[in-house]
């Protein structure tokens, strides 16, 4: 029986890979999350009693049984090889590379290749460490703890797997119902929760699809910014954010490194640092901003090459050299 989705999800992955091509992260996210939560949309049916149970009106639970049954039927075939050491729904991390056959980054079906690894612990589902082979550590753990784990705590985990440890800590977007405010909570270690909002941190509001941040506690007055959910700066302050932001990446990171992920991490963080000091930037949207900061470095070294290949000599290069580029990054 022919798939009754092939054409939207076959529409909505051209546009996905057109916003990749285009360097549109948002986008490209949200098509892919579109895609993501179609089956699980018609399986969204809610728990009730066989004695309360009625035919869904908007939900065909049968359509996500089978998609995720046949998922499972597909996927065994690598999950049942000697050589699988993890998988997770929709991945899975071998010992030898497959075959070209089942390898693609834009055929939908096929598994895109990640990364080659050189160094892996896994301790349970969702919780695993991952170091690749241009030393590029990955550290997974599913979890309200997940921001109190780091490369050392895998070691020592794996050595003693018994060990607990009761901490607590903050969940950013504990939802408060009653007054639709979305704010700052404490976990403690007995289950329990602690507001604290108006101490330090902040509140974040959802006013119709765009979250304001405003922080308060500050020493020094920070510029605030308006976010979509996405987390892209949007409002008056955005444009004169992305200019700073762009000369700020421009300015530490110098033109002379291959690649983005040749640039050393310590000098990506103290970029960020350096931006969260001057706005208010809920942590939240570092991946959104530090993605953002590679495509302006390299449309930065971009513009340094046309202006290297349009001369002759390093002499006729100083001479024209950009505005706020200095002369021996262009020679």
């Amino acid at each position: 029986m022919p798939t009754p989705f092939k054409n939207l999800i076959s529409k909505v992955n051209e546009s996905r890979l057109k916003a990749n091509k285009s360097g549109d992260d948002a986008m490209s996210y949200g098509y892919k999350i579109l895609m993501n939560s179609l089956y699980g949309r018609f399986g969204n049916a809610g728990y009730v009693k066989d004695s309360d149970w009625s035919p869904p009106k908007n939900s065909v639970v049968q359509i996500s049984a089978a998609i995720i049954a046949y998922a499972r039927i597909y996927m065994y075939q690598f999950m049942s090889r000697d050589n699988c050491y993890y998988t997770d729904t929709d991945s899975i991390i071998l010992g030898k590379p497959l075959s070209e056959e089942y390898v693609s980054s834009k055929v939908l079906g096929l598994l895109k290749l990640e990364c080659f690894i050189k160094e892996s612990i896994f301790l349970a589902p969702k919780c695993y460490k991952l170091v690749t082979e241009d030393d590029q550590k990955i550290i997974k753990h599913k979890g309200s703890a997940k921001n109190y784990v780091n490369a050392d705590w895998f070691n020592s985990q794996y050595i003693r797997p018994s060990t607990t440890q009761n901490i607590s800590v903050e969940s950013n977007f504990k939802i408060d119902w009653e007054n639709l405010n979305i704010g700052i909570w404490m976990l403690n270690t007995d289950g329990s929760h602690t507001d604290i909002r108006g101490g330090y941190g902040g509140l974040v509001r959802n006013h119709g699809g765009t979250v304001f941040c405003a922080y308060h506690g500050s020493s020094k007055p920070k510029i605030r910014l308006r976010f979509l959910l996405l987390g892209q700066v949007v409002g008056k302050n955005s444009t004169k954010f992305m200019t700073h932001f762009g000369n700020l990446v421009r300015e530490h990171i110098l033109p002379y490194y291959p690649s983005w992920l040749a640039v050393p991490l310590k000098l990506k963080d103290t970029i960020w640092e350096t931006i969260c000091d001057e706005y208010v930037l809920p942590q939240a949207t570092k991946r959104k901003h530090m993605k953002s900061a590679n495509t302006m470095w390299r449309n930065g070294k971009k513009i340094l090459r046309k202006k290297y290949d349009e001369c002759d000599t390093d002499d006729e290069r100083k001479q024209n050299c950009p505005k706020k580029t200095k002369s021996e990054d262009l020679v």
